[in-house]
């Protein structure tokens, strides 16, 4: 792997992302000290295209059935990078992208497909991913496009020669701290991206440029019109790991008072039986000192 070359990873809506891409071969944006983009078109640096064909490879193996058991889901996690054709195979991210699925357990293809795989409820129809609930209802199966994109959010982190360009044009950001009543945020990939970019900023903020209207900008929780927004997820988030941490307080109490009830119990048992005991081994006592006078008595009654 080249170290000393330096990698782009570009993010931002679908659209805006094209015309950032030729607005920088234009040379229409100050990029400063940072590298330009040099390939020959914007979908060679955006995460997308590494997700589609790994997409199009998991889809033709559902179709031919070879993906419906874990020993089949782990050989095909190991060996997909071989299966790539000529057509991908120059992209500049590949050996990065396999290598960070195993960094982070939480994009292993194994762990995204066990569930559905294991349960032989993961099918194909007109090339999209689907699976069954246990309602049998059709659902759509995107979670390996999901961690794709944060896939490619944790090469920037591990890879110290790859830098995430963001184009923030379009992008609205007033619901990026709602759910909808199951729980997830009311927003696209891209806003999943930037909140998994805040989420781990410490790691990030030295691998991170924000674009805006051609322009190097500060990341939009630290200026811009949607900090209040930032402010607010971020309050969220503490709520959440402080009601996280008081749940585990909780149930970790629950485990000592249930482990002290039953480690009393069983000394309790354990005295009792030694009561019974002490009380049986009494009685025999007592039916063996009732018994040697009788058998006395036969002695001298035989002499």
């Amino acid at each position: 792997m080249d170290t000393d070359k330096m990698y782009i990873l570009l993010f931002g809506m679908d659209d805006q992302r094209i015309l950032f891409y030729q607005d920088v071969i234009s040379k229409k944006v100050k990029l400063k000290r940072f590298p330009s983009l040099t390939e020959s078109s914007s979908s060679a640096y955006v995460i997308d295209r590494y997700n589609k064909r790994l997409h199009e490879l998991i889809v033709s193996k559902v179709s031919e059935k070879k993906l419906e058991t874990v020993e089949e889901l782990q050989e095909f996690e190991k060996e997909w990078p071989s299966l790539l054709s000529e057509e991908y195979k120059h992209l500049p991210h590949w050996k990065r992208y396999w290598l960070s699925m195993q960094w982070n357990p939480k994009n292993r293809l194994l762990n995204i497909f066990k569930k559905v795989v294991t349960e032989r409820r993961l099918f194909v129809e007109k090339g999209a991913l689907y699976y069954r609930n246990k309602y049998k209802d059709k659902k759509s199966f995107n979670k390996h496009i999901e961690r794709g994109c944060k896939n490619g959010i944790d090469i920037a982190i591990h890879c110290p020669n790859v830098r995430i360009y963001f184009v923030l044009d379009k992008l609205n950001m007033h619901n990026i701290s709602k759910k909808n009543c199951y729980g997830h945020y009311e927003s696209d990939y891209t806003c999943k991206e930037l909140r998994y970019i805040f989420r781990h900023w410490d790691e990030l903020k030295e691998k991170v440029v924000f674009f805006e209207n051609k322009k190097i900008v500060k990341a939009p929780w630290i200026r811009g019109k949607y900090v209040k927004e930032w402010q607010k997820y971020s309050e969220i988030r503490k709520r959440r790991f402080t009601w996280n941490l008081n749940k585990q307080a909780c149930k970790s109490m629950e485990n000592i008072q249930s482990s002290t009830f039953f480690t009393r119990e069983r000394a309790q048992e354990h005295k009792n039986l030694q009561l019974l005991l002490k009380e049986a081994i009494g009685k025999q006592n007592n039916i063996s000192e009732q018994q040697r006078p009788s058998a006395r008595r036969q002695r001298a009654l035989t002499i």
